[in-house]
């Protein structure tokens, strides 16, 4: 299964839907996410931690967390809004309050407080005015953080996949084949392959060459580098290599992704 870069230059928008897709691709957003299971159950991956959802149960993504999502279906709410959509109405004080900031947040509320979150949800769904949403979002966050969450969080079947994880996230940089990988954790090529495919959903190597990319777009984003400096600190042997890897996942040059970026500051280039 390929990876996606998933981006968007809205600072807010809000869906409901019922998602019968089986396993979406690993991707990762440009903006915070809130996803709501209405009902159904549903598996994150995200990073190194593995989330089992439920009913009623909540999940905050922040920005450029890499995340899979698999399961038999849902009936869900997805929230997408930038911290400056905050920002325009509320004060970096206030933000702070909200705990929203590099790490994944699952929340689940007590049963005499889901009416509560049932209803902003509702309210956010059928609100246009941009005041009235940043308020009732703004609460919706808050209330997560002040009332008790009742959500356990369930481990991984095979705990070495978050520890593999783990150790590309840290040291993509240097690994530029699969056998330096199996070899760290005492596994045959082939084995590690296989197992990493079925407790993730994507190969290996998507993961890797994702975890790669994902490091690219900040480099160029920063414009302080060439592309052979570029491909060398992501771990790629050749920069012809890297721009071969980078256009297959992102749908352009990291030339032209770095002048689109520059000019627009669009970030990710969306590639589905």
């Amino acid at each position: 299964m390929q990876t996606k870069m998933i981006a968007g230059n809205e600072d807010f928008f809000i869906k409901k839907d019922v998602y019968k897709t089986p396993m979406a691709a690993m991707h990762y957003h440009v903006a915070f996410e809130i996803y709501y299971l209405v009902h159904g159950e549903r598996e994150y991956f995200i990073e190194d931690r593995f989330l089992r959802m439920g009913n009623g149960d909540f999940l905050i993504i922040p920005p450029g967390l890499l995340h899979r999502t698999a399961g038999k279906g849902a009936d869900r709410v997805l929230i997408h809004f930038s911290e400056s959509f905050l920002l325009r109405y509320f004060t970096k004080e206030a933000l702070e309050l909200l705990e929203i900031g590099e790490k994944p947040f699952a929340f689940h509320p007590q049963k005499e407080d889901a009416p509560f979150f049932e209803s902003v949800i509702a309210e956010l769904l059928k609100c246009s005015d941009e005041e009235r949403r940043v308020f009732y979002l703004f609460e919706l966050l808050f209330r997560m953080r002040c009332s008790r969450n009742e959500y356990t969080e369930q481990k991984c079947s095979d705990q070495r996949i978050g520890e593999i994880v783990q150790y590309i996230n840290e040291h993509y940089g240097r690994i530029t084949t699969i056998e330096q990988i199996a070899e760290k954790f005492y596994l045959s090529k082939f084995y590690l392959c296989r197992l990493f495919a079925k407790e993730l959903g994507v190969s290996l190597i998507s993961y890797l060459n994702m975890i790669k990319i994902r490091a690219a777009c900040a480099m160029l984003e920063a414009n302080k580098m060439s592309l052979t400096e570029i491909a060398a600190c992501c771990g790629f042997n050749s920069a012809s290599y890297f721009c071969k890897v980078f256009k297959k996942e992102v749908g352009v040059s990291p030339k032209t992704y770095r002048s689109e970026s520059l000019e627009n500051g669009s970030g990710l280039h969306m590639q589905e």
